[in-house]
């Protein structure tokens, strides 16, 4: 693959190193080592690939067991990439059964209720359309992994909404949101387009560069499913002005927005 600027991929390198971290029988993720650290960064690095691509990843994390134990913050970064990275490879390749869909949403409410509110946002202030702050502003006391486990957490509802089989309701999913709003009467459509915005709305409010390049995956998967044009406008913005800081190639990204968003019209402001 070759990206707008002429360069090749960025992640070609994931397939060589993870072959480092890719003996299962090697890993205990209990443990703090350099292995399971070097684990956790390239499943995180496999997530934003695929949430890019929309395919499955490098990895095959059926043999490893989900953590339960949180011992430290990073441990619910770690615990929900896994979740998110296993919900991945089947959503990835096929539509989820209605038994697949109860386990991945058992997994996604249990993670939730065990995170701390210390790892979530101290302060929201929601998206006005028609004014200059079309997304929201969102800000954490721990930003680095507060951030990145929401953005993930997201992308996980985000993923259960679009496979949400025909005999669940929308309503178990606007339950565990992790945002105190007024969901009770969202269409399906507004759901995804307020978690996108609160995405995007996550990322921009940090600053921090690796809290941004975290978030490249994220938007790339759900804000495509924005609805609204200023907001559209200003994502892009957001994305073009952080590129001196984070030096990604931040055109392809746009490029692939906007290719997403013109199959679907964004909603009349006034």
């Amino acid at each position: 693959m070759r990206y707008p600027s002429g360069d090749t991929d960025p992640n070609v390198h994931l397939r060589g190193a993870y072959s480092m971290v890719s003996h299962q029988n090697a890993l205990n993720l209990r443990t703090r080592s350099l292995l399971t650290a070097g684990f956790w960064n390239y499943l995180r690095e496999d997530i934003t690939f695929s949430l890019f691509e929309q395919c499955p990843l490098k990895m095959d994390l059926d043999p490893l067991t989900l953590i339960t134990s949180h011992e430290t913050d990073p441990d619910y970064l770690n615990s929900i990439s896994l979740i998110l990275g296993k919900i991945i490879n089947i959503a990835f390749q096929r539509p989820l059964t209605e038994e697949e869909w109860e386990a991945a949403f058992s997994m996604t409410r249990e993670w939730i209720k065990a995170r701390p509110d210390r790892l979530g946002p101290f302060s929201r202030r929601p998206a006005i359309v028609g004014t200059p702050n079309p997304l929201p502003s969102l800000y954490f006391l721990h930003e680095s992994h507060g951030s990145s486990t929401m953005h993930y957490y997201y992308v996980t509802l985000t993923i259960l909404a679009l496979h949400l089989p025909d005999t669940q309701r929308l309503e178990r999913l606007k339950a565990i949101d992790a945002f105190p709003r007024d969901n009770t009467l969202l269409t399906k459509q507004q759901f995804l387009h307020n978690i996108a915005l609160d995405i995007c709305g996550i990322a921009f409010s940090s600053k921090i560069p690796t809290v941004l390049v975290n978030a490249f995956g994220p938007i790339a998967y759900c804000a495509r499913l924005i609805n609204d044009e200023p907001a559209r406008q200003e994502l892009k913005r957001q994305l073009l002005a952080c590129k001196k800081t984070i030096g990604w190639p931040v055109e392809r990204l746009v490029g692939d927005l906007e290719s997403a968003w013109k199959s679907s019209p964004g909603e009349p402001t006034g």
